[in-house]
């Protein structure tokens, strides 16, 4: 049976949409064409390439990059890490190509699946850089105390005057 011509009350009357959001479960070839249908209806995404940083749900690292669809407002660039799906496993991933316009293959049997979420790593990198500095701070206030401890142990604090002020040619 050929699919209508496509309009919002048509679509939903296709996929028995009832306003409960569900999981699909496995797409059957029909649920795919539809899948290719709605794509075609939607102007505000791209396409992106990622590739996945983590071992794939097989157990093995992705040597292949993969085709995702995208929110524009997302504005996802090269170099983006992104939290994606691969056979309903969660992934982490790299993008590694923004496409200008989407880049659909609507011959494939499978449909694209959405990127789920660009992972904004900002908080952590500040939180991290705090931390770095509190401990260097630190390693200066030891090193410089245990300095002061050695010079008070060695010579006392009044012959460490009188030695700082001929070093530093003031005596």
């Amino acid at each position: 049976m050929p699919i209508p011509t496509p309009n919002v009350v048509t679509l939903l009357e296709i996929i028995g949409h009832d306003g409960v959001p569900e999981k699909l479960g496995p797409l059957t070839d029909r649920d795919v064409q539809l899948t290719h249908l709605l794509t075609l209806l939607q102007n505000d995404y791209t396409t992106v390439t990622v590739r996945y940083t983590q071992a794939t749900p097989r157990g093995d690292m992705a040597t292949r990059a993969y085709t995702y669809k995208a929110p524009k407002s997302m504005e996802l660039v090269p170099g983006d890490h992104v939290l994606v799906f691969a056979k309903d496993t969660p992934l982490v991933g790299r993008v590694v190509k923004v496409d200008d316009e989407p880049d659909v293959d609507f011959t494939r049997p499978y449909a694209l699946k959405w990127v789920v979420q660009k992972l904004d790593f900002t908080q952590y990198e500040q939180q991290q850089e705090r931390e770095a500095a509190a401990i260097r701070h630190l390693r200066s206030s030891r090193s410089r105390k245990a300095r002061e401890q050695m010079l008070r142990d060695l010579i006392g604090d009044e012959d460490r005057e009188r030695i700082a002020k001929l070093l530093n040619g003031e005596g």
